[in-house]
């Protein structure tokens, strides 16, 4: 490709490189293989600096990350970052990196590194976003989690999916509440709860307006407990005179 280029700008009339390219001898050319790559990395060195400059001035930023296998087949993982910059959205390649540890605690401490040799600040990355095939599952199964975790700040959660903020609060925090709410409520008002609640009719205050049927239930559930089940009416009435 360089080459191509080269002939590009010599066809746009440049007669220096021309002269250059047309008179050093094969040793001095600075076209090489060798040469070739170190430019490709210095353009890449530049552009990876602008694209972090970038990132750090936006503050926040979102992983995205995939695997491929390059020509050597080697497993490869695709570091790539999505941020908010000039008011646009901007998702940029960053890196290639040799997956040799392709668990979720690998991927995630692979993740990490790059994060620090790329001098930005885990507590600022918002998101996280992996290869969605069923190829991949397997791979980045607990990345996410463990990412979060190394940075001390663990914000995935296995809550039900929202589209608005009001969804979200409505699914994963009122319906549990009002659901561990009614299930509390059930338990303390159960059965055997009013059964004792109707035992209360016995109290001075409540045994004048109330009657031996208002007992019978009580008297029933709890008959095995009474020493002498068969006198409590009479016994009833006594106390309802006193």
């Amino acid at each position: 490709y360089i080459r191509s280029l080269l002939r590009y700008r010599i066809d746009a009339g440049d007669s220096m490189l021309a002269n250059h390219l047309s008179t050093a001898s094969k040793t001095a050319t600075y076209i090489s293989k060798t040469t070739q790559n170190e430019l490709i990395e210095i353009y890449g060195d530049l552009i990876r600096e602008q694209i972090l400059a970038e990132v750090k001035h936006a503050t926040f930023f979102t992983i995205i990350g995939d695997e491929t296998t390059d020509v050597n087949t080697i497993e490869q993982f695709t570091f790539c970052l999505r941020y908010l910059f000039e008011n646009k959205v901007h998702e940029k390649f960053i890196s290639f990196l040799p997956a040799e540890d392709r668990t979720g605690e690998g991927l995630a401490r692979l993740i990490l590194e790059e994060i620090k040799n790329l001098g930005l600040n885990p507590n600022f990355m918002v998101g996280q976003a992996y290869g969605g095939c069923s190829a991949m599952s397997g791979k980045f199964k607990g990345t996410q989690l463990t990412v979060m975790r190394g940075v001390g700040r663990q914000m995935y959660r296995p809550n039900a999916p929202a589209q608005t903020p009001e969804e979200y609060y409505r699914v994963n925090l009122f319906i549990p509440i009002m659901d561990h709410f009614i299930v509390s409520l059930t338990n303390r008002f159960s059965a055997h709860q009013w059964m004792a609640y109707h035992v209360s009719i016995l109290v001075p205050s409540m045994i004048e307006h109330k009657s031996f049927n208002d007992l019978k239930d009580s008297i029933t559930f709890y008959k095995a407990y009474l020493p002498s089940p068969n006198l409590i009416k009479e016994e009833f009435q006594l106390y309802k005179r006193k």
